[in-house]
């Protein structure tokens, strides 16, 4: 039998016989059980909407009224509750049918303490092995990938510590670096060595969804929350349960959700969407963001309380121009050979690519790799294929460069009309030495209208200065 750890198990009462249900009570907490009591079956629904329990004792005979007639309603409050039916004499062929119904047993009162405990003890043993059942499905249907950590430079050695050290632990972990470094790679290594391997990895991207529909999967939504909610739906942190969430691009999460978020990280406990009991999940949070956090911070963008709470450990990534030495590594392994797939290729093309500043970083290079690869004849890349694939990504670096460097963020995205005219404001009062009157004359504008932009953008005195 598997071991149980009795402080983790929740039981409800419901018994209107006074005496009985304290003596139950009190025995249960003796043992570390956590316990609430009820004598009222309304009073007991409601305490089922707002909390969640993993065992519900119910005595089949409420002050003259029969809880088996509500047993559909506990299923429905508390989907993950095993119900135990407490029977007096006469009743057993109703507690029978309660069985039947969904229940997970009856007992006959009054019985030794020992009994019911081995019973309540067996049924938190079924509530766990349909959990696990969910979790492996779910890291069965997860896609497989074929990932793993390339390099011997003293820069991804250093990474590789820091997963080593940090891995054992159940910190959050917050990983930054470019885009394409490798940030998931990082996320799922972490993982990997963790003692949660054996429970699901589960990642989503901040950024994919919009506030409320990222909400409903991040923690699940109850049937009718909103429109199409057709049942019952469990979110990612109870998917994830045991094991790790990874937040991709958490730099890029909506402010309305990041005190949702927090609570989570601080505590363990959420509330679905529609629900207002709350729940807890042993998810332990990674995440990773190309952006500057702090910058986000100072932009109002992105809650300083929050950032503190997942930098208790922090990996930085080097893009790849800094750890140029795993280039040949890299190719190796995007071309197969490691799989004994012999591609023949030139140390010109080696020495190019390793002079190459892979704006794109890895994804980059893979990508370059497969396009090579499928131009390529006889498992051999020739020369001209490689340096007119070069020349094309030069192209396009040169095209970003005709644009102007300062028109692009540090994700190599173009900035927004909002974001240029903020810079070009900065830029015309550091020119004028913060003299607004001809910073405003410069640019066009009345001073009035120069004041207006200033608090549109959150300007103060001390930014024009750090331009």
């Amino acid at each position: 039998m598997t071991t149980v750890n009795q402080k983790n198990i929740s039981i409800l009462i419901l018994e209107d016989e006074k005496n009985y249900r304290y003596l139950l009570a009190r025995e249960f907490e003796e043992e570390g059980f956590h316990v609430e009591q009820e004598w009222n079956i309304q009073n007991a629904l409601k305490k089922a909407e707002t909390s969640e329990f993993d065992i519900i004792l119910l005595d089949l005979n409420i002050s003259g009224e029969e809880s088996l007639e509500y047993l559909e309603s506990f299923q429905a409050n508390c989907p993950g509750s095993e119900i135990i039916f407490l029977t007096g004499y006469g009743t057993v062929e109703k507690a029978v049918n309660a069985v039947k119904k969904g229940a997970y047993d009856f007992i006959e009162k009054p019985c030794p303490f020992s009994s019911l405990k081995r019973v309540i003890l067996k049924a938190y043993q079924k509530k766990c092995l349909s959990e696990d059942k969910e979790n492996l499905a779910l890291i069965h249907n997860q896609k497989l990938y074929d990932y793993k950590i390339i390099g011997k430079s003293k820069a991804i050695q250093n990474v590789m510590d820091l997963i080593q050290q940090v891995s054992k632990t159940d910190v959050p972990v917050l990983i930054v670096g470019e885009s394409g470094t490798g940030k998931e790679l990082v996320a799922r290594e972490i993982h990997r060595q963790s003692l949660r391997a054996s429970h699901p990895f589960v990642d989503i991207n901040c950024s994919n969804f919009p506030a409320n529909l990222f909400e409903s999967l991040l923690f699940g939504h109850k049937k009718g929350a909103f429109t199409g909610a057709t049942e019952n739906q469990k979110g990612l942190v109870e998917a994830a349960k045991g094991g790790s969430l990874f937040l991709d691009e958490i730099g890029e999460l909506e402010m309305s959700l990041q005190p949702k978020v927090l609570r989570f990280l601080e505590t363990g406990e959420f509330r679905r969407v529609g629900e207002i009991r709350t729940l807890k999940s042993d998810t332990r949070i990674l995440a990773a963001t190309n952006r500057n956090l702090q910058e986000e911070i100072r932009e109002k963008r992105f809650r300083e309380d929050l950032y503190y709470r997942l930098n208790v450990f922090t990996i930085h990534l080097p893009p790849l121009r800094e750890r140029k030495e795993d280039i040949p590594l890299l190719i190796q392994y995007f071309l197969g050979t490691h799989r004994n797939k012999k591609w023949k290729y030139s140390q010109e093309m080696v020495k190019a690519f390793m002079e190459y500043p892979w704006p794109g970083n890895i994804r980059e290079l893979k990508n370059t790799i497969e396009r090579l690869k499928i131009l390529s004849k006889n498992q051999t890349i020739s020369d001209e294929s490689w340096k007119a694939m070069l020349f094309m990504n030069l192209d396009y670096g040169k095209e970003k460069e005709s644009l102007g460097r300062d028109n692009f963020n540090d994700s190599g995205h173009l900035l927004s009309l909002q974001d240029l005219e903020k810079q070009h404001i900065l830029k015309a009062l550091k020119h004028f030495q913060g003299n607004k009157s001809q910073a405003a004359a410069a640019l066009g504008i009345s001073t009035r209208s120069l004041y207006n932009k200033l608090k549109q953008y959150e300007i103060e005195e001390k930014d024009d200065q750090e331009v």
